[in-house]
């Protein structure tokens, strides 16, 4: 499974990268692929589910200075092109981000 991981530099809440990404995904999974977003949350084991339809979600894990974004349930979903497009915007706003893909 591919997942993104963000370093969130220090001066930045994890809460704002969340919120970014987690916008920018459900605009790229809309305007690519047709995949609208529910509104709907949901506790993981690890973190919170994103609902974008009935069987899929983006999963967020907030770790101390990181969060992963792991995407479940997308069909015909390039994933590393979609967090490859998401991450070039984050780390522009935001000096010192790190991201991860893999």
């Amino acid at each position: 499974m591919t997942e993104m991981t963000v370093s969130v530099p220090v001066g930045t809440s994890s809460t704002e990268v969340i919120r970014e990404v987690v916008d920018d995904l459900r605009d790229r999974l809309s305007d690519q692929y047709g995949y609208e977003a529910t509104g709907e949350t949901s506790p993981t084991a690890k973190g919170i589910n994103h609902a974008m339809s009935r069987h899929a979600n983006v999963e967020v894990i907030d770790h101390d200075g990181t969060v992963t974004f792991k995407l479940h349930g997308f069909v015909d979903v390039d994933a590393h092109d979609l967090f490859t497009g998401v991450s070039s915007g984050i780390e522009q706003r935001h000096a010192g981000t790190r991201v991860e893909i893999g």
